[in-house]
């Protein structure tokens, strides 16, 4: 007998962020940290960077002569009612994996002898057509003829928690494993940061001849490719990154923007993040209040500017003068001839050291130069390249929006804003835990942090 999974009474609720009910975690925190770690690990690391992690996905096409077909010629063919159903109108609902996991299910519960009415209940989303199919096949049937999806089905798919209805634009979960699932009529696409998550659901939709032969791959690009989960684990995970409580408020205000479309209000309520965070930095490494009314661009620049100070400081520029240079040379040039070789040779000799002098002082003042230059450059800095990349591109998108151009503000620039949030955060935290808080002076932090900055 298959082992016998309660069937759940949990309110199902996805808020943006911890609710809670009856005293009880969301499904949706209970859900994460009921992941392996090595799986945490993975959605946090990809929230930190796509690209770097990448995905791994499957496009492959339901195959309607397969798992469909079997079940029309088995119990739909002799329903006169539900034969008169056209192909088109039965298809849709039986190629989902939503009805894939309804039946599977129902099989189990049915052969753990689970109330109808706690089956149904936790199907209930289900048309009623779907419904009536489930009540008409016959499981042990479906168990000999699919032995190896039951077993998987059994093993790696149902749980305690399980929940076979999918919800659209949501994480699905199951058994220690996490999808997200995109369907246009028979094309289906299944991704996920975990290869085995994928896999599993892979083998068991393959053993029902559910789905045509397809590889997993791992994607790196394109980039709305590798975004497009980026929201979905954002909302599951943010708390797992964020700890300030004022942090979390603004990712939250920013992902009900989004939700409702409004990408301009999501990308300013970001744009705030950022400048409270930079307002964190700095009062952190310089150890002063900061005015709290700068502009993200402003607060930025600022920032660059003291850490400039801290690590080159301003030096005076040397004086060269090259025309009493010039004035001595010409002084040497009429006493040819007048005076002894001995005393002009000694007279050159004077000028090639001064020449030499301020050759060496011209080298000092075009490096000082040239440091001034890269710091407007951003390269004299704490942050790592990735970092200045994530600030700047903020700061455009806000721009576009100030300024009223005709570039439009999308829904992929608002994601890539949560993205550059989230990186310059995370950065920001795995930074100030390697300092030396004790030993070193704030000059000498400052000084550590451009000289070992790191992605």
């Amino acid at each position: 007998m298959a082992k016998q999974i309660p069937v759940s009474t949990h309110l199902w609720k996805f808020p943006l962020g911890f609710d809670y009910i009856e005293n009880k975690p969301s499904p949706a925190k209970r859900e994460i940290e009921n992941l392996p770690q090595s799986d945490i690990d993975s959605i946090i690391a990809y929230l930190k960077g796509p690209t770097t992690l990448g995905l791994w996905e499957i496009d492959t096409t339901i195959d309607a002569n397969g798992f469909i077909k079997y079940l029309k010629e088995n119990y739909l063919s002799d329903d006169k009612e539900l034969s008169k159903m056209e192909e088109k109108a039965i298809n849709p609902f039986m190629a989902s994996v939503s009805f894939c996991f309804s039946l599977f299910y129902y099989i189990n519960q049915k052969e753990n002898a689970v109330d109808d009415e706690k089956i149904e209940s936790s199907i209930k989303s289900l048309n009623p057509t779907s419904l009536k199919i489930l009540k008409k096949v016959d499981i042990n049937k479906i168990k000999n003829d699919f032995p190896s999806a039951y077993k998987i089905f059994c093993e790696q798919i149902i749980s305690e928690d399980f929940r076979p209805m999918l919800i659209p634009d949501k994480i699905y979960f199951f058994s220690n494993h996490h999808i997200w699932i995109v369907r246009d009529y028979l094309s289906l696409s299944i991704s996920s940061v975990n290869f085995e998550s994928v896999e599993v659901l892979v083998n068991f939709l393959t053993e029902l001849h559910h789905i045509k032969p397809t590889k997993i791959i791992k994607l790196f690009s394109p980039a709305e490719k590798i975004f497009s989960l980026y929201i979905p684990y954002l909302e599951n995970c943010f708390l797992m990154i964020v700890s300030s409580n004022e942090l979390q408020e603004k990712i939250s205000i920013a992902l009900s923007e989004f939700k409702q479309g409004g990408y301009p209000h999501c990308v300013n309520t970001l744009g705030i993040f950022v400048e409270s965070l930079l307002i964190e930095i700095y009062e952190t490494l310089f150890r002063q209040e900061l005015e709290k009314k700068m502009p993200m661009g402003e607060l930025f620049n600022y920032i660059q500017d003291r850490i400039h100070a801290v690590v080159n400081p301003k030096q005076e520029e040397l004086p060269v003068d090259i025309d009493g240079l010039f004035k001595e040379i010409d002084e040497v040039s009429r006493l040819i001839g007048i005076e002894s070789n001995e005393q002009i040779n000694q007279k050159i000799l004077r000028i090639i050291r001064k020449t030499i002098h301020y050759g060496r002082i011209e080298e000092k003042n075009i490096k000082e130069m040239m440091k001034s230059h890269l710091q407007k450059d951003g390269r004299v800095t704490i942050f790592p390249n990735s970092k200045l990349s994530n600030v700047n591109e903020l700061r455009e998108y806000r721009n576009v929006i100030a300024h009223r151009s005709k570039i439009q503000i999308g829904k992929f620039e608002a994601v890539r804003s949560f993205y550059c949030c989230v990186s310059l955060y995370a950065w920001w935290q795995d930074t100030i835990k390697t300092i030396d808080w004790r030993n070193l002076s704030k000059d000498e932090i400052i000084k550590r942090l451009v000289e070992c900055k790191s992605e």
